[in-house]
């Protein structure tokens, strides 16, 4: 009922909508092992060799490495990157919290999205297009290369997880997750504020003399 306010499909909602309330901040966040994340690539890799080039490879590396969700991630436009900044720019209308956001894109991510562009020949439209439109169903794809990976209990959602929590176990702090996961308050963030190595331990020994 919100998103179709702020769409202005629906006026006023006649009713309070009350957020649920979360009554153990102990979220589990599901994210690769090393040995997972071999595996995965591994699999990417087979299926290229044995079935061509296709957008799941490059979809997946963009995933991992930027967080980005599956919807806005396949909602975008060639003319979205900034291949001269190696930056990608989230628009509004792509983007769940309805704000624009430009993100960083490492090695890995702006690689892969270079490979792709050079298979495709493509410069403008949608970066993983489909018939007459984009890519929207995943499902099938990625629940076959989850088995080939012998991978469990990992959805696409989950990539995001792992982004967010590869960065906090590297040290980064949570205001820059914040900002990368475009988090509208750091309490979305503070779920993976445990995997942060000795963060409480290193704020009191800056103390020390």
């Amino acid at each position: 009922l919100k998103w179709a306010q702020k769409q202005d499909v629906i006026g006023d909602i006649p009713f309070k909508v009350s957020k649920v309330s979360q009554k153990d901040s102990r979220v589990v966040t599901r994210y690769l092992t090393p040995e997972e994340r071999r595996r995965l690539m591994d699999a990417l890799d087979d299926r290229e060799r044995q079935s061509g080039a296709d957008y799941l490879k490059t979809a997946v590396v963009v995933s991992l490495n930027t967080g980005i969700r599956k919807g806005t991630l396949l909602s975008l436009l060639w003319e979205d990157i900034d291949f001269h900044a190696q930056s990608i720019t989230l628009r509004a209308a792509i983007m769940k919290g309805g704000r624009d956001a430009t993100l960083p894109l490492n090695s890995e991510a702006f690689g892969a999205l270079l490979e792709w562009q050079g298979r495709t020949g493509r410069a403008s439209g949608y970066i993983f297009p489909g018939d007459g439109s984009r890519i929207y169903d995943t499902r099938c794809a990625f629940k076959n290369l989850m088995q080939v990976a012998a991978i469990e209990n990992f959805t696409w959602h989950c990539m995001r997880h792992d982004f967010a929590s590869q960065l906090a176990m590297k040290g980064v702090p949570l205001h820059v997750i914040q900002r990368l996961m475009c988090h509208s308050t750091i309490e979305m963030t503070q779920r993976y504020a445990h995997l942060s190595p000795n963060s409480l331990e290193s704020a009191v020994r800056l103390l020390e003399k």
